[in-house]
């Protein structure tokens, strides 16, 4: 039964060894510290270290008697008093506290996917685009884009379609580029293809959206993915992307140089 009231009286602010000693205040009345001590069984120096605290914040109250000081604790129903004066002073404050907030800070928020069925929910941002979607597209995704089947990669594209969500996608090529040599079909599609020079190194995909999220998926063999909504990571990357981008042939004029 006394843990109970021992944890209500922490919810005012009281630790163990503060809400023992003010039951037992309540139970034999005005004390001096070596009463307190020998009812509650709290040491002698450890209540010294604290009674002034319960005095200070109106749990109790103190007075001398001869060379004694004597300690009494406050009726119960004052407590509630006390608590409603706190609440109602830190109202009065709060307007001022919320001075401190700034309200241009924006935090980037990040979330991250572990397994193919949750890396999808990254690829579904694309249903989201207004005008454009751009993607670096390494051959090691393929494992794991195969494994979510024709008719899911199907109706994403069809709803980008629709949408007339145009689709840059830079391909990083298997050691044999000329099997990932295919028409930009910037027509039918709204996409256009372009290829990075053999010998790049980058084994994450990158999907930078116009929603301002930008978001890196790895291989199959790590499977795990991350998304990032930031104002200022999304222009960086968009940027990035457009300087490799721009650094690159067009299909067409690489197929006409792979076929002299």
């Amino acid at each position: 039964m006394i843990s109970t009231y021992i944890s209500l009286l922490g919810e005012f602010g009281l630790d163990n060894q503060e809400s023992r000693t003010y039951l037992t205040l309540l139970e034999i009345g005005a004390a001096n510290i070596s009463d307190i001590a020998l009812h509650s069984g709290i040491k002698r120096t450890s209540i010294y270290n604290f009674i002034g605290h319960l005095v200070e914040i109106g749990v109790v109250n103190q007075s001398v008697q001869g060379k004694k000081r004597i300690y009494k604790a406050v009726d119960p129903e004052s407590l509630v008093t006390l608590q409603e004066k706190k609440l109602e002073t830190f109202k009065k404050r709060a307007k001022e506290l919320a001075l401190f907030v700034n309200p241009n800070v924006e935090k980037p928020r990040i979330t991250h996917y572990v397994g193919t069925d949750q890396i999808k929910q990254i690829f579904n941002e694309i249903v989201n685009c207004k005008h454009e979607c751009m993607f670096i597209w390494p051959h090691t995704l393929i494992p794991t884009t195969v494994k979510w089947g024709d008719d899911y990669l199907g109706d994403l594209e069809e709803m980008r379609i629709k949408s007339g969500v145009t689709h840059r996608l830079l391909r990083i090529p298997s050691l044999d580029l000329d099997n990932f040599i295919t028409p930009s079909l910037a027509d039918e599609h709204l996409r256009e293809i372009r290829y990075a020079l053999k010998g790049t190194d980058f084994p994450m995909a990158m999907c930078i959206y116009d929603t301002g999220k930008v978001a890196f998926v790895s291989s199959h063999r790590e499977s795990f993915g991350f998304m990032i909504e930031s104002k200022e990571l999304y222009q960086s990357m968009t940027f990035l992307f457009n300087l490799f981008w721009n650094s690159l042939e067009k299909p067409e004029n690489i197929i006409r140089e792979s076929s002299k």
